[in-house]
Order: C-alpha cells, then structure tokens, then sequence
C-alpha cells in the first residue's frame, strides 16, 4: 500500500512538473510575443514621425 500511494505522489508530481514547464512556456512565448508587438508599434511610430518631419519639411526621404 505504501509503494502504492508513494507512486501515485510522485506520478502526480512529474504530472505537475510537466504541466508547470507547459505553463512556463507558454509565458515565455506570451512574452516574446508582446515584446514583438511592442517593438513594431515603435518602428512604426519612428516611422510617423520621421514621415510628418519630412512632410512638414517638403523633404524627399
């Protein structure tokens, strides 16, 4: 009974571990993710803002 119930904790322990790196994963992926979107929203800001200098200037880019 004891070796029973020992590989029942460690069958839900690997279980958990397991769940825990998916979970840890899929963080990191949200992160990468939204550092992306963040580093696009500014290249495109940079963008805007160089376009309306050089408009306002009747500058060619």
């Amino acid at each position: 009974m004891i070796m029973d119930a020992n590989d029942d904790i460690d069958n839900n322990l690997s279980r958990l571990k397991s769940e825990d790196r998916t979970v840890l994963k899929i963080q990191n992926e949200s992160i990468v993710t939204n550092k992306e979107i963040s580093d696009t929203v500014f290249n495109n800001q940079s963008n805007l803002i160089i376009l309306n200098i050089s408009h306002h200037y009747n500058m060619s880019l």
